[in-house]
Protein backbone atom coordinates (compact mmCIF):
# COMPACT_ATOMS: atom_id res chain seq x y z
CA UNK A 1 0.00 0.00 0.00
CA UNK A 2 2.83 2.39 0.81
CA UNK A 3 4.32 1.83 -2.64
CA UNK A 4 0.94 2.42 -4.27
CA UNK A 5 0.50 5.69 -2.37
CA UNK A 6 4.00 6.72 -3.40
CA UNK A 7 3.24 5.96 -7.02
CA UNK A 8 0.04 8.03 -6.92
CA UNK A 9 1.87 10.96 -5.32
CA UNK A 10 4.63 10.64 -7.91
CA UNK A 11 2.11 10.62 -10.75
CA UNK A 12 0.39 13.79 -9.46
CA UNK A 13 3.72 15.61 -9.16
CA UNK A 14 4.75 14.30 -12.60
CA UNK A 15 1.64 15.83 -14.21
CA UNK A 16 2.23 19.15 -12.42
CA UNK A 17 5.89 19.05 -13.53
CA UNK A 18 4.82 18.59 -17.15
CA UNK A 19 2.28 21.42 -16.89
CA UNK A 20 5.00 23.84 -15.72
CA UNK A 21 7.15 22.87 -18.70
CA UNK A 22 4.33 23.47 -21.18
CA UNK A 23 3.74 26.88 -19.58
CA UNK A 24 7.44 27.75 -19.83
CA UNK A 25 7.63 26.67 -23.47
CA UNK A 26 4.50 28.69 -24.29
CA UNK A 27 5.79 31.81 -22.52
CA UNK A 28 9.54 31.65 -23.17
CA UNK A 29 10.30 29.14 -25.89
CA UNK A 30 12.09 30.92 -28.72
CA UNK A 31 12.26 29.72 -32.33
CA UNK A 32 14.67 32.43 -33.46
CA UNK A 33 17.25 31.31 -36.01
CA UNK A 34 19.10 34.62 -36.36
CA UNK A 35 21.19 34.54 -33.16
CA UNK A 36 24.16 32.39 -32.22
CA UNK A 37 23.79 29.11 -30.38
CA UNK A 38 23.40 25.41 -31.13
CA UNK A 39 19.56 25.33 -31.12
CA UNK A 40 19.45 28.19 -33.61
CA UNK A 41 21.95 26.35 -35.81
CA UNK A 42 19.85 23.17 -35.77
CA UNK A 43 16.74 25.14 -36.79
CA UNK A 44 18.60 27.07 -39.47
CA UNK A 45 19.96 23.86 -41.01
CA UNK A 46 16.50 22.24 -40.86
CA UNK A 47 14.80 25.23 -42.53
CA UNK A 48 17.56 25.38 -45.14
CA UNK A 49 16.89 21.73 -46.01
CA UNK A 50 13.09 22.20 -46.03
CA UNK A 51 13.30 25.26 -48.28
CA UNK A 52 15.49 23.33 -50.72
CA UNK A 53 13.31 20.21 -50.64
CA UNK A 54 15.97 17.91 -49.21
CA UNK A 55 17.04 16.23 -45.99
CA UNK A 56 20.12 17.07 -43.94
CA UNK A 57 22.95 17.00 -44.85
CA UNK A 58 22.78 17.82 -48.56
CA UNK A 59 25.14 19.19 -51.20
CA UNK A 60 24.51 22.63 -49.64
CA UNK A 61 26.40 21.50 -46.52
CA UNK A 62 29.41 19.94 -48.21
CA UNK A 63 31.67 22.89 -47.40
CA UNK A 64 30.27 23.62 -43.93
CA UNK A 65 32.63 23.58 -40.95
CA UNK A 66 31.17 20.20 -39.99
CA UNK A 67 28.07 18.05 -40.20
CA UNK A 68 26.10 18.99 -37.10
CA UNK A 69 23.81 16.52 -35.25
CA UNK A 70 22.19 15.16 -38.43
CA UNK A 71 19.76 12.93 -36.53
CA UNK A 72 18.41 15.88 -34.56
CA UNK A 73 18.21 18.22 -37.56
CA UNK A 74 16.22 15.59 -39.46
CA UNK A 75 14.04 15.16 -36.36
CA UNK A 76 13.27 18.89 -36.57
CA UNK A 77 12.46 18.51 -40.26
CA UNK A 78 10.06 15.67 -39.43
CA UNK A 79 8.27 17.58 -36.63
CA UNK A 80 8.04 20.73 -38.74
CA UNK A 81 6.65 18.73 -41.69
CA UNK A 82 3.89 17.34 -39.45
CA UNK A 83 2.94 20.45 -37.46
CA UNK A 84 4.10 23.31 -39.70
CA UNK A 85 5.77 25.31 -36.93
CA UNK A 86 9.15 25.32 -35.20
CA UNK A 87 7.43 25.88 -31.84
CA UNK A 88 6.25 22.27 -32.06
CA UNK A 89 9.88 21.21 -31.62
CA UNK A 90 9.89 22.69 -28.10
CA UNK A 91 6.57 21.08 -27.18
CA UNK A 92 7.96 17.76 -28.45
CA UNK A 93 10.87 18.29 -26.03
CA UNK A 94 8.38 18.28 -23.14
CA UNK A 95 6.95 15.01 -24.46
CA UNK A 96 10.48 13.56 -24.68
CA UNK A 97 11.11 14.65 -21.08
CA UNK A 98 7.95 12.84 -19.99
CA UNK A 99 9.04 9.70 -21.83
CA UNK A 100 12.46 9.90 -20.17
CA UNK A 101 10.83 9.90 -16.71
CA UNK A 102 8.79 6.82 -17.65
CA UNK A 103 11.89 5.09 -19.05
CA UNK A 104 13.92 6.03 -15.99
CA UNK A 105 11.24 4.47 -13.79
CA UNK A 106 11.02 1.17 -15.65
CA UNK A 107 14.80 0.92 -16.21
CA UNK A 108 15.62 1.51 -12.54
CA UNK A 109 12.87 -0.93 -11.57
CA UNK A 110 14.37 -3.58 -13.86
CA UNK A 111 17.91 -2.93 -12.59
CA UNK A 112 17.01 -2.67 -8.89
CA UNK A 113 13.43 -2.43 -7.56
CA UNK A 114 10.28 -0.32 -7.46
CA UNK A 115 11.24 1.75 -4.41
CA UNK A 116 14.54 2.84 -5.94
CA UNK A 117 12.78 3.64 -9.22
CA UNK A 118 10.42 6.03 -7.41
CA UNK A 119 13.40 7.75 -5.77
CA UNK A 120 15.05 8.08 -9.21
CA UNK A 121 12.14 9.80 -10.92
CA UNK A 122 11.67 12.22 -8.02
CA UNK A 123 15.35 13.17 -8.22
CA UNK A 124 15.12 13.63 -11.98
CA UNK A 125 12.07 15.88 -11.70
CA UNK A 126 13.54 17.95 -8.85
CA UNK A 127 16.66 18.87 -10.83
CA UNK A 128 16.04 22.35 -12.23
CA UNK A 129 17.98 21.62 -15.41
CA UNK A 130 15.50 18.88 -16.34
CA UNK A 131 12.61 21.27 -15.81
CA UNK A 132 14.09 24.00 -18.02
CA UNK A 133 15.73 22.09 -20.89
CA UNK A 134 12.66 21.98 -23.20
CA UNK A 135 12.61 25.80 -23.37
CA UNK A 136 15.88 25.86 -25.33
CA UNK A 137 15.68 22.95 -27.78
CA UNK A 138 19.07 21.27 -27.52
CA UNK A 139 19.84 17.70 -28.62
CA UNK A 140 20.12 16.31 -25.08
CA UNK A 141 16.54 15.14 -24.54
CA UNK A 142 16.30 13.18 -27.80
CA UNK A 143 19.69 11.60 -27.14
CA UNK A 144 18.81 10.74 -23.52
CA UNK A 145 15.51 9.20 -24.59
CA UNK A 146 17.09 7.01 -27.28
CA UNK A 147 20.16 5.99 -25.24
CA UNK A 148 18.08 5.20 -22.14
CA UNK A 149 15.63 3.17 -24.23
CA UNK A 150 18.63 1.29 -25.61
CA UNK A 151 19.87 0.56 -22.07
CA UNK A 152 16.41 -0.60 -20.98
CA UNK A 153 16.26 -3.07 -23.87
CA UNK A 154 19.91 -4.10 -23.47
CA UNK A 155 19.42 -5.54 -19.96
CA UNK A 156 17.07 -8.14 -21.38
CA UNK A 157 18.30 -11.52 -22.58
CA UNK A 158 15.81 -11.80 -25.47
CA UNK A 159 17.48 -11.66 -28.88
CA UNK A 160 15.00 -9.21 -30.41
CA UNK A 161 15.42 -6.82 -27.47
CA UNK A 162 19.20 -6.95 -27.85
CA UNK A 163 18.97 -6.40 -31.60
CA UNK A 164 16.56 -3.46 -31.07
CA UNK A 165 18.83 -2.02 -28.39
CA UNK A 166 21.73 -1.85 -30.87
CA UNK A 167 19.51 -0.28 -33.53
CA UNK A 168 18.27 2.42 -31.14
CA UNK A 169 21.78 3.16 -29.87
CA UNK A 170 22.88 3.83 -33.47
CA UNK A 171 19.98 6.29 -33.80
CA UNK A 172 21.17 8.01 -30.60
CA UNK A 173 24.65 8.23 -32.13
CA UNK A 174 23.09 9.95 -35.16
CA UNK A 175 21.92 12.65 -32.74
CA UNK A 176 25.16 12.94 -30.70
CA UNK A 177 28.31 10.94 -31.56
CA UNK A 178 28.91 9.45 -28.11
CA UNK A 179 27.36 6.01 -28.43
CA UNK A 180 30.72 4.27 -28.01
CA UNK A 181 30.44 4.84 -24.22
CA UNK A 182 27.11 2.99 -24.12
CA UNK A 183 28.38 0.30 -26.50
CA UNK A 184 31.50 -0.48 -24.43
CA UNK A 185 29.65 -0.27 -21.11
CA UNK A 186 26.93 -2.63 -22.27
CA UNK A 187 29.33 -5.19 -23.75
CA UNK A 188 31.34 -5.24 -20.50
CA UNK A 189 28.07 -5.74 -18.62
CA UNK A 190 27.23 -8.69 -20.91
CA UNK A 191 30.62 -10.27 -20.28
CA UNK A 192 30.47 -10.01 -16.47
CA UNK A 193 26.80 -11.12 -16.54
CA UNK A 194 27.85 -14.18 -18.58
CA UNK A 195 25.67 -13.52 -21.60
CA UNK A 196 26.50 -15.97 -24.37
CA UNK A 197 28.33 -14.78 -27.46
CA UNK A 198 25.19 -14.98 -29.65
CA UNK A 199 23.40 -12.45 -27.44
CA UNK A 200 26.35 -10.05 -27.67
CA UNK A 201 26.45 -10.49 -31.44
CA UNK A 202 22.73 -9.60 -31.75
CA UNK A 203 23.42 -6.32 -29.94
CA UNK A 204 26.47 -5.44 -32.05
CA UNK A 205 24.79 -6.49 -35.32
CA UNK A 206 21.77 -4.29 -34.55
CA UNK A 207 24.08 -1.33 -33.94
CA UNK A 208 26.18 -1.89 -37.06
CA UNK A 209 23.20 -2.54 -39.34
CA UNK A 210 21.56 0.71 -38.27
CA UNK A 211 24.79 2.69 -38.77
CA UNK A 212 25.06 1.22 -42.26
CA UNK A 213 21.40 2.01 -42.99
CA UNK A 214 21.83 5.64 -41.87
CA UNK A 215 24.98 5.98 -43.98
CA UNK A 216 23.27 4.58 -47.09
CA UNK A 217 20.18 6.72 -46.44
CA UNK A 218 22.37 9.85 -46.20
CA UNK A 219 24.14 8.95 -49.44
CA UNK A 220 20.81 9.39 -51.29
CA UNK A 221 20.88 13.16 -50.64
CA UNK A 222 24.56 13.85 -49.84
CA UNK A 223 27.82 13.10 -51.69
CA UNK A 224 29.27 10.97 -48.86
CA UNK A 225 28.19 8.13 -46.62
CA UNK A 226 27.58 9.78 -43.25
CA UNK A 227 26.03 8.43 -40.03
CA UNK A 228 26.97 11.00 -37.34
CA UNK A 229 28.26 14.48 -36.55
CA UNK A 230 31.78 15.30 -37.75
CA UNK A 231 32.62 17.77 -34.99
CA UNK A 232 35.59 15.83 -33.59
CA UNK A 233 38.34 18.06 -34.98
CA UNK A 234 36.45 21.28 -34.22
CA UNK A 235 35.87 20.28 -30.58
CA UNK A 236 39.35 18.85 -30.07
CA UNK A 237 41.15 21.97 -31.24
CA UNK A 238 39.13 24.10 -28.81
CA UNK A 239 40.62 22.00 -26.01
CA UNK A 240 44.14 21.82 -27.43
CA UNK A 241 45.51 25.32 -27.95
CA UNK A 242 47.35 28.06 -26.06
CA UNK A 243 44.16 30.00 -25.30
CA UNK A 244 42.07 27.09 -23.99
CA UNK A 245 39.71 28.06 -21.15
CA UNK A 246 38.31 24.58 -20.53
CA UNK A 247 34.91 25.66 -21.84
CA UNK A 248 33.57 26.35 -25.34
CA UNK A 249 35.79 29.11 -26.72
CA UNK A 250 36.05 29.81 -30.45
CA UNK A 251 39.00 32.23 -30.20
CA UNK A 252 41.18 29.45 -31.58
CA UNK A 253 39.47 29.90 -34.98
CA UNK A 254 40.32 33.59 -35.21
CA UNK A 255 43.10 34.92 -37.42
CA UNK A 256 46.56 34.27 -36.00
CA UNK A 257 45.54 31.14 -34.06
CA UNK A 258 46.02 27.48 -35.01
CA UNK A 259 42.37 26.92 -35.91
CA UNK A 260 42.18 29.75 -38.42
CA UNK A 261 41.16 28.99 -41.99
CA UNK A 262 40.74 31.70 -44.61
CA UNK A 263 37.42 32.20 -46.36
CA UNK A 264 38.97 30.86 -49.57
CA UNK A 265 40.18 27.71 -47.77
CA UNK A 266 36.71 27.10 -46.33
CA UNK A 267 35.16 27.45 -49.77
CA UNK A 268 37.60 24.94 -51.25
CA UNK A 269 37.84 22.42 -48.39
CA UNK A 270 34.98 20.00 -47.72
CA UNK A 271 33.61 19.48 -44.20
CA UNK A 272 35.72 16.30 -44.04
CA UNK A 273 38.93 18.05 -45.08
CA UNK A 274 38.34 20.87 -42.58
CA UNK A 275 37.86 18.28 -39.84
CA UNK A 276 41.14 16.61 -40.86
CA UNK A 277 42.98 19.95 -40.71
CA UNK A 278 41.62 20.71 -37.22
CA UNK A 279 42.39 17.18 -36.03
CA UNK A 280 45.97 17.24 -37.38
CA UNK A 281 46.71 20.67 -35.88
CA UNK A 282 45.23 19.57 -32.53
CA UNK A 283 47.31 16.40 -32.39
CA UNK A 284 50.47 18.29 -33.32
CA UNK A 285 49.81 20.84 -30.57
CA UNK A 286 49.23 18.06 -27.99
CA UNK A 287 52.45 16.31 -29.01
CA UNK A 288 54.35 19.58 -28.63
CA UNK A 289 52.59 20.62 -25.39
CA UNK A 290 51.66 17.41 -23.49
CA UNK A 291 52.07 18.89 -19.98
CA UNK A 292 50.02 21.96 -20.84
CA UNK A 293 47.28 19.79 -22.38
CA UNK A 294 47.13 17.61 -19.24
CA UNK A 295 47.05 20.73 -17.07
CA UNK A 296 43.79 21.73 -18.79
CA UNK A 297 42.00 18.57 -17.60
CA UNK A 298 41.07 19.84 -14.09
CA UNK A 299 39.69 23.06 -15.63
CA UNK A 300 37.63 21.05 -18.14
CA UNK A 301 36.38 18.77 -15.34
CA UNK A 302 35.39 21.83 -13.29
CA UNK A 303 33.43 23.21 -16.25
CA UNK A 304 31.76 19.83 -16.77
CA UNK A 305 30.75 19.07 -13.18
CA UNK A 306 30.89 22.25 -11.08
CA UNK A 307 27.19 23.12 -11.18
CA UNK A 308 23.85 21.97 -12.50
CA UNK A 309 22.98 23.08 -15.99
CA UNK A 310 20.90 26.01 -17.35
CA UNK A 311 21.21 28.57 -14.54
CA UNK A 312 23.56 30.69 -16.60
CA UNK A 313 20.99 30.87 -19.43
CA UNK A 314 18.34 32.84 -17.54
CA UNK A 315 19.50 36.12 -19.09
CA UNK A 316 18.46 34.89 -22.53
CA UNK A 317 14.81 34.47 -21.52
CA UNK A 318 12.36 37.24 -22.41
CA UNK A 319 10.34 38.45 -19.40
CA UNK A 320 6.72 37.34 -19.65
CA UNK A 321 3.80 39.71 -19.12
CA UNK A 322 1.78 36.96 -17.46
CA UNK A 323 2.11 37.49 -13.70
CA UNK A 324 1.92 33.80 -12.75
CA UNK A 325 4.54 32.79 -15.32
CA UNK A 326 6.71 35.79 -14.40
CA UNK A 327 6.71 34.86 -10.69
CA UNK A 328 7.32 31.19 -11.52
CA UNK A 329 10.25 32.11 -13.76
CA UNK A 330 11.73 34.43 -11.15
CA UNK A 331 11.70 31.58 -8.65
CA UNK A 332 13.14 29.06 -11.10
CA UNK A 333 15.55 31.13 -13.19
CA UNK A 334 16.69 33.99 -10.98
CA UNK A 335 16.34 33.19 -7.29
CA UNK A 336 19.83 32.80 -5.79
CA UNK A 337 18.58 30.65 -2.91
CA UNK A 338 16.94 28.26 -5.37
CA UNK A 339 20.20 28.10 -7.35
CA UNK A 340 22.24 27.34 -4.24
CA UNK A 341 19.79 24.65 -3.08
CA UNK A 342 19.74 23.19 -6.58
CA UNK A 343 23.51 22.97 -6.72
CA UNK A 344 23.75 21.45 -3.23
CA UNK A 345 21.21 18.85 -4.37
CA UNK A 346 23.25 18.21 -7.53
CA UNK A 347 26.56 17.93 -5.62
CA UNK A 348 24.90 15.46 -3.25
CA UNK A 349 23.94 13.30 -6.24
CA UNK A 350 27.50 13.35 -7.55
CA UNK A 351 28.80 12.31 -4.12
CA UNK A 352 26.34 9.42 -3.82
CA UNK A 353 27.11 8.26 -7.35
CA UNK A 354 30.85 8.37 -6.66
CA UNK A 355 30.23 6.40 -3.47
CA UNK A 356 28.48 3.70 -5.53
CA UNK A 357 31.55 3.48 -7.78
CA UNK A 358 33.99 3.15 -4.87
CA UNK A 359 32.09 0.82 -2.54
CA UNK A 360 29.72 -1.35 -4.58
CA UNK A 361 30.69 -4.13 -6.97
CA UNK A 362 27.15 -4.73 -8.22
CA UNK A 363 27.43 -5.52 -11.96
CA UNK A 364 24.46 -3.24 -12.73
CA UNK A 365 26.20 -0.36 -10.96
CA UNK A 366 29.26 -1.12 -13.10
CA UNK A 367 27.12 -0.73 -16.26
CA UNK A 368 25.95 2.71 -15.11
CA UNK A 369 29.39 3.86 -14.02
CA UNK A 370 31.12 2.72 -17.21
CA UNK A 371 28.72 4.88 -19.23
CA UNK A 372 29.45 7.85 -16.94
CA UNK A 373 33.24 7.36 -16.90
CA UNK A 374 33.71 6.74 -20.63
CA UNK A 375 31.49 9.70 -21.60
CA UNK A 376 33.38 11.90 -19.12
CA UNK A 377 36.71 10.81 -20.62
CA UNK A 378 35.49 11.50 -24.18
CA UNK A 379 34.27 14.95 -23.12
CA UNK A 380 37.44 15.97 -21.27
CA UNK A 381 39.54 15.19 -24.35
CA UNK A 382 37.83 18.21 -25.92
CA UNK A 383 36.17 20.83 -23.67
CA UNK A 384 33.84 20.88 -20.68
CA UNK A 385 30.48 22.55 -20.18
CA UNK A 386 27.70 22.01 -17.60
CA UNK A 387 25.33 21.05 -20.41
CA UNK A 388 27.53 18.15 -21.46
CA UNK A 389 26.99 16.15 -18.26
CA UNK A 390 23.24 16.15 -18.81
CA UNK A 391 23.30 13.17 -21.16
CA UNK A 392 24.60 10.85 -18.43
CA UNK A 393 22.67 12.36 -15.51
CA UNK A 394 20.06 9.52 -15.58
CA UNK A 395 22.88 7.06 -14.81
CA UNK A 396 24.24 9.25 -12.02
CA UNK A 397 20.68 9.47 -10.68
CA UNK A 398 20.14 5.69 -10.79
CA UNK A 399 23.42 4.90 -9.04
CA UNK A 400 22.83 7.68 -6.47
CA UNK A 401 19.30 6.41 -5.82
CA UNK A 402 20.66 2.93 -5.17
CA UNK A 403 23.10 4.27 -2.55
CA UNK A 404 20.50 6.58 -1.03
CA UNK A 405 18.10 3.67 -0.54
CA UNK A 406 20.89 1.60 1.02
CA UNK A 407 21.53 4.44 3.49
CA UNK A 408 17.81 4.73 4.29
CA UNK A 409 17.58 0.99 4.93
CA UNK A 410 20.61 1.01 7.22
CA UNK A 411 19.22 3.99 9.11
CA UNK A 412 15.97 2.12 9.72
CA UNK A 413 17.93 -0.94 10.79
CA UNK A 414 19.95 1.01 13.33
CA UNK A 415 16.85 2.74 14.66
CA UNK A 416 15.22 -0.62 15.28
CA UNK A 417 18.26 -2.18 16.96
CA UNK A 418 19.79 0.64 18.97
Amino acid sequence: MKIKKSEITTLIFFLFWLLIQFVFVYAYGTIDVSTNGDPQSYRYLALQSINNGTLYPSQLNYHDNFIFSPGYVNYIILIYSIFGTLKAILYSQVVLNALIVILLYITTKQLFDCKISIVSVWIYMLLSSNLLTPVFGYTELLFIFLSLLSVYLSISNKWYHLLSSGVILALANWVRPLAIAWLIGTIVYYIISKYNYKQIIYYIVGYCLMLLSIACFTKTHFPDYNYASTTGGWNLIMGANDDCTGNYNDNVFKEGNIGYLTREEKQILSYKQQDSVYMARSVNWIIENPIKYISYLPIKAKELFLYDNQYNMSGDIITSQNKFVYILSKITFSNKIVRIIGNLFYWGLLTLSLFSLLYYRNKKIILLQLIILITTFMTLITVGHPRYHQIFMPYIIMSASFVLWEIINKTKFYKKHV
